[in-house]
């Protein structure tokens, strides 16, 4: 089952977890999944469009999945999501 690796600041909704086993086909998938576990963390990674936040980066086996198939990209096994917030400022 792909496991999804969480950044410190989001474990607070998710339990405290760390990492999170879904099953899916697909990371559109695990993410629906996840969110649906912990409807929180929604708001961290889509938009008002329903499409993933721009400071969000998220790895599948350490590729960046915006030059896979995005949210397409099919997960497996022991495939491991990696989830990056990105932090700005001046």
């Amino acid at each position: 089952m792909p496991t999804i690796f969480l950044p410190a600041v989001l474990q607070g909704h998710t339990n405290n977890s760390t990492q999170v086993e879904v099953a899916a086909e697909t990371l559109e998938e695990l993410l629906e999944t996840l969110i649906k576990k912990f409807p929180n963390l929604k708001k961290y990674f889509f938009n008002q469009d329903n499409e993933l936040c721009n400071f969000l980066n998220i790895y599948l086996n350490g590729e960046d999945v915006r030059f896979l198939q995005g949210l397409k990209t099919p997960v497996a096994g022991q495939d491991k999501i990696t989830v990056l917030l990105a932090v700005s400022g001046g």
